[in-house]
């Protein structure tokens, strides 16, 4: 990733502490669980703690401030995990994010001319919107998947390459901003697109297969370190993510 790419991650973390300036103090709920939740209804603590107790769970798990009730984990939640990975924790909008790349510019350089003149590229260089993406993978694509091939059960996979450098629908964005010295950044949303789908709802099912932990949840399912799957996984996840650096490029 390029130097200047701040890649932020999930867009649903949020603040990490407090102090005296307002912000509300994190409460600790359990010795492995924290919450910075504003509101946190019992259906929602109840499987936060059963996710906590598991023993793959690194440290403790951490609430944020839209934490609710999801499918197997915890929406807006941060489950750190050691030598494994959940994928139904990972999620179906594998690398969902954003990322932040400063740019040479000042907000003064960019008048109305240069702004739409942007906005005309910008639709045409990456597709937006659902069934929208490239009508050929890009060589950067095609370079990428060669180096980091999805699991062999993904179909379509040229369909993924294609949808790489890309934007769904929803809320997924591309803009530009000025931050407080006026310095001009490029801000993007992306997520995985229908390839990250289809491969999370894959990888969820391997977990469930092949974890032979007795779990309450079997959305909880983990891959271990040092498997196929874990690998695949860990790759979906990276690649995803390598959207927004094509994109920001």
């Amino acid at each position: 990733m390029p130097a200047d790419l701040l890649d932020l991650g999930p867009s649903e973390v949020g603040p990490t502490g407090a102090g005296d300036d307002g912000c509300a103090m994190p409460k600790r709920l359990s010795e492995r669980l924290v919450s910075w939740a504003s509101i946190l209804d019992p259906q929602t603590e109840a499987q936060a703690r059963a996710t906590s107790e598991l023993p793959i769970v690194h440290g403790h798990i951490a609430l944020t401030p839209d934490a609710h009730l999801g499918k197997g984990a915890t929406i807006g939640s941060v489950i750190p995990t050691r030598s494994a990975v959940i994928p139904s924790a990972v999620g179906v909008d594998i690398g969902c994010g954003m990322a932040a790349r400063r740019l040479d510019l000042r907000a003064e350089d960019l008048g109305a001319p240069e702004l739409e003149a942007w906005v005309r590229v910008m639709g045409s260089a990456v597709p937006a919107g659902l069934g929208r993406w490239h009508r050929m993978p890009s060589d950067e694509a095609e370079a990428w998947f060669e180096a980091n091939p999805p699991s062999p059960r993904l179909d379509k996979a040229a369909r993924a390459m294609a949808q790489l450098g890309s934007l769904g629908s929803g809320n997924h964005f591309i803009e530009l901003a000025a931050d407080t010295d006026r310095v001009v950044w490029i801000l993007l949303h992306s997520g995985s697109r229908g390839g990250g789908n289809r491969l999370a709802m894959l990888h969820i099912g391997v977990a469930r297969r092949v974890c032979t932990y007795p779990l309450a949840d079997p959305e909880l399912a983990w891959l271990e370190q040092g498997t196929s799957e874990f690998r695949h996984t860990c790759r979906t996840c990276a690649g995803r993510r390598r959207t927004r650096a094509v994109i920001a490029n």
